[in-house]
């Protein structure tokens, strides 16, 4: 089963479907554009990682498994810890994807990455889990995927988007005194489907709502700059290990 995000961001994130009309273009990353009006586009230029991981969700309610793929790996390439958790999860499995348990614990890893409490625990029991071999093959795959999913390196980009997108917004006068993003306001974030209808709140409304999104995005991940350009802080390597070491 995937990993489902907190309402409140989920609720935004499909708010483009309650206010199409003032939304942004749909993102989509096959030629079919229809899921993707189910997920807030106009969150993409800030956050891309959230809109592909709401898609995967969608493409996964809908049995669509291969596509769902695609929109987690999109996700996990912009740092998202919860996409790269689902992958691990669906690879150990098997469910909806080929079974690969050594890759699943090598996604679990890199989900792990900045601590959190749920991820650790499942990515020690898979290790627990795994007989040598099995340990051995993941070390290889974790190293592979490492080079472009760690946080120094997909964290980072996505930091980089989301921090230049927001100058964009906060620093161009043309934006003020409204900036139209459909459901970007914080009654969003607080589940009121009323306040989703707005679709043209204050432009520093909106930049409030978007900074609380990316606080939990970017959550546990010890590197972050806030203020200023982004400084690479290198951290040390997680790798599949035995948790009783």
């Amino acid at each position: 089963m995937l990993v489902n995000m907190k309402p409140s961001l989920w609720l935004l994130l499909i708010a483009g479907a309650v206010a199409a009309a003032h939304a942004q273009p749909s993102v989509s990353a096959s030629e079919d554009p229809a899921p993707a009006l189910e997920c807030n586009g106009a969150v993409y230029r800030f956050l891309p990682g959230e809109v592909n991981y709401c898609l995967a969700l969608k493409m996964w309610e809908k049995g669509d498994y291969r596509r769902g793929e695609e929109f987690l790996l999109l996700a996990a390439g912009w740092g998202s810890k919860p996409a790269q958790y689902s992958l691990g999860l669906a690879y150990f499995n098997g469910e909806g994807v080929a079974k690969d348990r050594p890759l699943g614990l090598a996604w679990l890893t890199l989900a792990a990455e900045r601590d959190d409490p749920t991820f650790k625990a499942v990515m020690r029991s898979v290790y627990a889990a795994m007989p040598v071999d099995e340990r051995g093959r993941a070390e290889v795959l974790y190293a592979k995927l490492r080079e472009q999913y760690r946080d120094d390196v997909a964290a980072v980009r996505a930091k980089t988007r989301y921090d230049r997108a927001i100058r964009a917004v906060a620093g161009n006068a043309a934006y003020s005194p409204r900036l139209c993003i459909a459901g970007l306001n914080s009654g969003a974030l607080a589940g009121d489907v009323d306040a989703v209808s707005q679709s043209c709140p204050p432009a520093t409304q909106a930049v409030e709502t978007l900074n609380k999104m990316s606080e939990q995005y970017f959550k546990g991940w010890r590197s972050r700059v806030d203020v200023g350009p982004l400084q690479e802080v290198r951290e040390p390597e997680v790798r599949p290990h035995d948790p009783a070491g």
